[in-house]
């Protein structure tokens, strides 16, 4: 299967860079980056909902994916020429990890900005919880509900108090937003790359929304939250953190032992940006190690074959 799938790679880019081929080659390249595109966008969303809907598959689809191409390192200590005769596996699943890497850390971008809003709301509805960030932004109303705006996924969900997740909803688009809360236990969403100022109820039902052109106003209203980080009128303070592999939500209240209120689960955590750059990292050292190890047996196997 990994043979097949590198000489189908091999294909395309000899289709690609061929001179002889009756297409010009801005064209062919045009068409290549769309279908890579394409590529990337249906993994993303495959991963995504596995990730959402079948954590314990996704996490299962890494851990095979990492545990193959180690096994097969040990294999190669004890039974080298059978470790060396099925490489190509342990190439073909490091190339799997590496991919699902990469199509973890660009679901963001697919949801919020690529995908039409109809769409990501029926295969991403109000039950559907993404991973959280230590950047991401926290607020907390009167009832000791807690909101936190997912940066990556451009996002709001909501806990209630004791750190169960209730829902969450998309807003759309991309780039950095503030959250907060006003005296009304309304819910204020101010995001600079659209530009606009929306203001929901603690249900997440859209109450109004405000185009925001004064450069100024906008900074104003980025500024009226802090990334990470939160505190009520009583002193209690919220920090969106990391813990070894997961990220959390710890709750500090004055003259007291901080006390953790959310954990994201352990696979949904994962996927979070900076363990999709490890995951993919992880991917690409596993493959290259593997075919260098496969190089290094085919020089070896020509010198013997060519030596008197």
């Amino acid at each position: 299967m990994a043979t097949m799938q590198g000489n189908l790679v091999r294909r395309f880019w000899n289709w690609v860079f061929e001179e002889r081929q009756p297409l010009p080659r801005a064209l062919k390249l045009a068409l290549a980056a769309a279908m890579l595109y394409l590529a990337f966008t249906f993994m993303s969303i495959a991963v995504g909902l596995l990730l959402i809907r079948v954590p314990v598959v996704y996490f299962s689809i890494l851990a095979t994916s990492i545990l193959v191409p180690l096994l097969s390192l040990f294999l190669l200590l004890i039974a080298p020429q059978r470790a060396l005769a099925h490489r190509n596996v342990a190439i073909l699943f490091a190339m799997l990890l590496a991919a699902t890497g990469v199509a973890s850390g660009g679901l963001g971008v697919t949801i919020s900005v690529d995908m039409p809003a109809s769409v990501r709301d029926r295969l991403f509805p109000g039950d559907s919880r993404f991973p959280l960030h230590a950047n991401d932004m926290i607020a907390v109303g009167r009832d000791g509900d807690i909101f936190i705006g997912l940066q990556h996924y451009n996002r709001v969900q909501k806990y209630d108090r004791t750190g169960a997740f209730i829902k969450g909803w998309s807003l759309g688009g991309s780039g950095i937003f503030s959250l907060w809360l006003d005296d009304d236990e309304q819910l204020h969403v101010a995001r600079s790359r659209a530009r606009c100022h929306d203001v929901f109820d603690t249900s997440g039902k859209q109450l109004t929304r405000a185009k925001v052109t004064n450069l100024a106003e906008m900074s104003s209203l980025l500024a009226k939250s802090r990334a990470g980080e939160t505190s009520t009128s009583s002193g209690v303070t919220y920090r969106l953190g990391r813990s070894g592999w997961q990220t959390q939500v710890v709750r500090v209240v004055p003259s007291d032992q901080p006390v953790t209120v959310i954990r994201d689960p352990f696979p949904l955590s994962l996927a979070s940006p900076p363990m999709a750059v490890i995951v993919t990292l992880c991917g690409i050292i596993l493959g290259g190690l593997w075919m260098g190890i496969g190089k290094v047996a085919s020089l070896r196997e020509q010198y013997r074959w060519k030596s008197p």
